[in-house]
């Protein structure tokens, strides 16, 4: 079981919306919780934050542990003249199951509620219905024109997440949005927590990353990992479990939800960019 202050630590930051190109506001709550359990923590011009723990050897190793802080999302492309906004993909958000879910649209003034609008089942034309695909997704902010959407702080290029929270499901699981991969931020800063806590510092200095824009390319690790150039780097991300109904785990994995580290190959698998000289 988690202690209350991690546990309110680790809601909070599942609950921060950080999407793609603009995860500030969760690697503010991430650097100043983590600040707790290092050296110093620094950040590079993009917004890629890394927290230090400094080794005890006279000429340390540094060990890097890597995960990103930014999450799916929207982004708003076009506002009609009555007042909808049409929305394009910031990562790999899923149109299929997007109609009819309420959207936090994050504008000038602060957050915007919206939703997705969804054609009743009623008036649908129904005969060989597809999903629809992201272009055709119109957003509903309560507005009758541009002008305002414009009052209301929105225009092209604000970005939208998904307006539900996280909260505990069962006995050890969570639901919510953007575990993916929070959840790693969330377990390297306890990782830098119980390392100082030890009465002895690690040989190894020990470098925290939580990197930006992983969404969208791995940029942030990239730079950062040519920037510290580790001797070694430990990198968590999530994956899909396919321990529940319709999944052919011949053709995905047996991969078990809540069984232990998916991949015991993973370290072979840590990209060039991530290797000493």
């Amino acid at each position: 079981m988690l202690e209350a202050p991690a546990k309110e630590f680790l809601l909070d930051y599942l609950n921060t919306p950080s999407p793609t190109g603009f995860e500030w506001r969760g690697q503010r709550k991430w650097a100043d919780y983590v600040r707790k359990f290092s050296d110093r923590v620094e950040s590079d011009a993009y917004g890629t934050a890394w927290a230090t723990l400094e080794g005890s050897a006279k000429k340390p190793k540094q060990i890097m542990l890597e995960s990103h802080a930014d999450e799916i999302g929207f982004m708003v492309k076009m506002i009609t003249k009555d007042g909808f906004l049409y929305l394009d993909r910031v990562g790999g958000s899923d149109a299929a199951t997007a109609r009819g879910r309420r959207l936090d649209i994050l504008g000038d003034k602060g957050v915007v509620r919206g939703i997705i609008g969804n054609t009743a089942i009623h008036i649908r034309e129904r005969e060989n219905e597809k999903a629809p695909q992201v272009h055709e997704l119109y957003v509903d902010i309560g507005a009758s024109n541009p002008k305002e959407v414009a009052e209301a702080g929105i225009r092209v290029g604000h970005p939208a997440v998904y307006s539900y929270g996280a909260e505990f499901m069962g006995k050890e699981l969570l639901l919510g949005r953007a575990l993916d991969n929070r959840i790693g931020g969330f377990i390297i800063a306890q990782v830098m927590k119980r390392l100082s806590a030890k009465k002895k510092r690690p040989g190894a200095t020990v470098v925290a990353v939580n990197a930006i824009q992983e969404e969208i390319g791995g940029n942030g690790a990239k730079m950062i990992a040519n920037r510290l150039m580790p001797d070694v780097a430990v990198v968590l991300d999530v994956t899909h479990a396919t321990d529940t109904p319709g999944i052919d785990k011949a053709k995905h994995g047996d991969v078990t939800l809540g069984a232990a580290p998916a991949s015991p190959t993973a370290l072979a698998t840590i990209p060039w960019w991530c290797n000493a000289p």
